[in-house]
């Protein structure tokens, strides 16, 4: 496998390719790009109990190094290529201006009528394999948490809020995946949840400010607790309750 070609020149260009057009229309003045968590977050490099803000690069994940690396690495070079398309005046003729959203994963309401566990993303799945123990044990790491309904508003208010060209970091909540899972069993006592956590130790501990999107896009976030019953709502509803 290649990472270049299978995830890095995919994302950007697919980037690229949207701002090019954006451009033949002078009518765009305004656009709003879902970049992620991704960006920001420093996996090796942030010290234990680092605050992350919108000011963070992730300057840690480099192709080829492993799945999850090429991954972060695809995220973070889309979005700095898109504030370079923005920023040089040879390119952005039209003089538009760019607001990112940055999210981690992703949970809530599921808006498609997914007939199949098969067909949904993969921020679903990973809450999936949870609810119904389709998986042995618990990662020890935190996982960033925040509600579609919030990213969507987000989104929203980002494209009215044009006189402001920023990032918008959006995180309702940081819990370890043991209390995620604690949360749904407290929930659904009847699930299969795996209680048994990973061998090794705990992955590192973050604190996170979202503060600009409070205050310049005057969002609420919706607690984790909530967005995660109203995941787990979603596959009940569908009878995806066992592996």
């Amino acid at each position: 496998t290649d990472p270049i070609k299978q995830l890095v020149n995919p994302a950007v260009n697919g980037t690229l390719n949207v701002l090019n057009a954006c451009v033949k229309e002078p009518a765009v003045r305004r656009v709003v790009l879902t970049s992620s968590f991704a960006s920001i977050i420093k996996p090796e490099s942030a010290p234990e109990g680092h605050t992350y803000t919108e000011a963070d690069w992730n300057t840690d994940s480099q192709p080829g190094a492993n799945g999850r690396s090429s991954y972060l690495f695809s995220k973070v070079t889309a979005e700095k290529a898109a504030w370079d398309f923005v920023n040089d005046a040879a390119k952005n003729t039209t003089g538009f201006s760019l607001a990112t959203i940055c999210p981690p994963l992703v949970i809530g309401p599921i808006l498609n009528n997914h007939e199949s566990r098969e067909n949904l993303n993969t921020s679903c799945k990973n809450i999936l394999s949870y609810f119904c123990g389709s998986r042995a044990d618990i990662d020890r790491t935190m996982m960033g948490l925040v509600d579609v309904r919030t990213v969507a508003e987000g989104h929203v208010r980002a494209m009215l809020n044009t006189d402001k060209s920023h990032r918008y970091f959006l995180m309702a909540g940081n819990p370890m995946w043991e209390d995620i899972a604690k949360e749904i069993k407290s929930v659904y006592p009847d699930q299969p949840v795996p209680t048994k956590l990973k061998e090794g130790p705990d992955g590192k501990r973050y604190a996170f400010d979202c503060s600009r999107a409070r205050e310049e896009l005057g969002l609420d976030f919706i607690p984790w607790k909530e967005s995660l019953k109203a995941q787990c709502e979603e596959f009940v509803a569908r009878g995806w309750t066992s592996a």
